[in-house]
């Protein structure tokens, strides 16, 4: 992505009088600016402070204004700000902080746009900062708007190389490194103020960087970064999906991090039709622009609940150390349509930035009709379904929760009960029983209803729509029916 200083350069030469500057360091990105530019005159105002020059030139500029009183007591309010805005000299620069809480506002919206003509005349610029922006449709043509990439790999490491070398300490290539992967998808102002505050006299201490990054990361509407959990090895079952999993680890550009958008099929996000309002089409719409613009792969996930699809996805970031960003689009939601916009582009912008534009998308979801055929043909690692697993994978389900839950191991056959339809949710339910309420696992059963028994019928249904059109999760190739280990169970389950 074009650095900020050189599309701005390409936005002056081009005459363009009205920018807003989506970004998430309001005072780096204005520095930046006036870094690269002429020396004309350069003002800046936000809510608290009013209009203050930034250079000599803007100085001057804001002394024919008023004494500094006058200025700050009449200019806090953005509406005569900008009508102060109108005297600026010639190529001058109007820096607005925050002006995304003001451009829905009809007086601002109107007072910005009458600066399009004569700022165009004679060079002057006016420039919004905000992290994101919904421009009201009165502006939308006539405004550009700038996206504020989040530091690249080489800036992160050169942020890192400074600061543990002012500190004295003498990092290895692979420290910093983990460092480097550690702060990606923050800010330059984040990034410096997260690692200063993880180095130790031993040198970079990584669980607490993550930690700060994990803090900083939720700050962001909808977003939660988890570091920990399962790995392959905790689950058991779905064989296939795994060995697909790791060959996309060693494939080229393999993802830097794992989105998981759990049950997408209880979130408005999948909604379409005539039921879905226009905050959904608005929710399913940036969804689809956002990973086709930055390219994010992905796969959904069926299953009848309890089947291990969210727990494949956090094992497939475990498994390989990388962040897993969970998508809340519920918590995204705001009160009117451009909020809602706004919080999935900002949302997908910092993921993407922890992602360094390499991520994968997990979609889960129990049942498929309710999503819209372009969501469902955008996950290109195709649609997998998570089959109730067989006699093995049971059986390996049932070593890894009883390890987990401090059991003795048992073999299969000495369970004491027959677990056919279970699912590894249902076996992990029982142990987890067994092991609070101090009971063998036969005697645990009781308390466990599989869903195989309380509804047999939607099984059947997932099982009717995967057949010949789902890769399998836990064979290779297609799922079917002829292909299972227990082709009695099915048949057990139509005749419920």
């Amino acid at each position: 992505m074009a650095k900020l200083t050189d599309v701005m350069a390409d936005a002056r030469a081009a005459g363009t009088p009205l920018v807003v500057v989506q970004t998430a360091d309001q005072i780096a990105a204005m520095t930046a600016i006036c870094n690269s530019t002429n020396g004309a005159a350069k003002v800046v105002w936000d809510a608290a402070r009013g209009v203050m020059g930034i250079n000599d030139p803007g100085k001057a500029f804001v002394r024919t204004l008023g004494s500094p009183d006058e200025v700050r007591m009449n200019s806090t309010n953005p509406a005569t700000a900008l009508e102060m805005a109108d005297k600026l000299p010639a190529d001058g620069f109007f820096f607005m902080l925050n002006a995304h809480r003001f451009m829905q506002d009809a007086i601002i919206s109107t007072a910005t746009l009458t600066k399009r003509e004569p700022y165009k005349t004679n060079g002057r610029t006016l420039v919004g900062l905000g992290p994101t922006f919904d421009l009201p449709a009165e502006l939308r043509q006539d405004v550009v708007v700038i996206d504020d990439p989040l530091p690249e790999d080489g800036e992160l490491r050169a942020i890192a190389e400074k600061l543990t070398k002012a500190s004295g300490l003498n990092c290895s290539t692979e420290s910093l490194d983990r460092a480097v992967d550690a702060i990606r998808g923050l800010s330059p102002f984040s990034a410096e103020q997260v690692l200063a505050m993880s180095l130790r006299k031993s040198g970079i201490d990584l669980d607490s960087l993550w930690e700060r990054k994990r803090q900083q990361i939720e700050q962001t509407k909808g977003l939660r970064l988890q570091l920990r959990g399962p790995k392959f090895s905790d689950i058991g079952g779905n064989a296939a999906i795994v060995a697909y999993a790791r060959k996309m680890m060693a494939g080229k550009d393999a993802p830097r991090a794992i989105f998981l958008i759990d049950e997408i099929d209880k979130s408005s996000t999948g909604s379409t039709g005539s039921n879905a309002n226009s905050v959904d089409a608005d929710y399913l719409s940036v969804l689809l622009k956002e990973m086709e613009n930055r390219g994010n792969d992905g796969a959904i996930l069926l299953s009848p609940p309890g089947c291990g699809k969210t727990l494949f996805a956090l094992a497939l970031a475990m498994e390989f150390g990388l962040p897993l960003v969970h998508f809340d689009f519920g918590a995204m939601k705001g009160r009117y349509v451009g909020d809602s916009e706004s919080a999935v582009r900002e949302a997908f912008k910092v993921a993407n930035g922890i992602a360094s534009g390499r991520a994968f998308v997990v979609a889960t979801c129990n049942r498929l009709d309710s999503l819209a055929p372009e969501l469902r043909r955008r996950f290109t690692a195709g649609l997998w379904y998570f089959d109730l697993p067989d006699k093995s994978e049971r059986e390996s389900i049932w070593k890894v929760q009883q390890k987990a839950h401090d059991l003795a191991p048992l073999s299969h056959s000495l369970i004491g009960f027959d677990d056919e339809g279970w699912t590894g949710a249902e076996i992990r339910n029982c142990c987890r029983t067994a092991s609070r309420l101090d009971l063998k696992l036969c005697e645990a059963r009781k308390y466990i209803v599989p869903v195989c028994q309380s509804d047999p019928k939607s099984i059947e249904s997932l099982r009717t729509l995967a057949e010949g059109a789902f890769l399998s999760a836990n064979y290779d190739g297609t799922f079917t029916s002829a292909r299972s280990t227990e082709g009695e169970r099915r048949v057990n389950l139509k005749e419920s």
